[in-house]
């Protein structure tokens, strides 16, 4: 589940985090995906407004 903890927590600053993850290349965020056991796609096109929206989306939901 989502910790529902998260009190403080600013999307700029998840989303800073989410910069110095190993998952990173070339400066952008990559999102690995799992379709089914053994497959994966992985994303890099999505942009920082995106993953705001969505970690506000989040935060939003773990206050309720």
């Amino acid at each position: 589940g989502i910790n529902s903890e998260v009190g403080g927590i600013l999307p700029g600053d998840m989303l800073e985090a989410m910069t110095r993850d190993k998952k990173v290349s070339g400066g952008r965020i990559r999102f690995v995906l799992q379709d089914e056991i053994g497959k994966v796609r992985i994303h890099d096109d999505v942009t920082d407004d995106e993953i705001n929206d969505g970690i506000k989306f989040m935060l939003e939901y773990a206050e309720k």
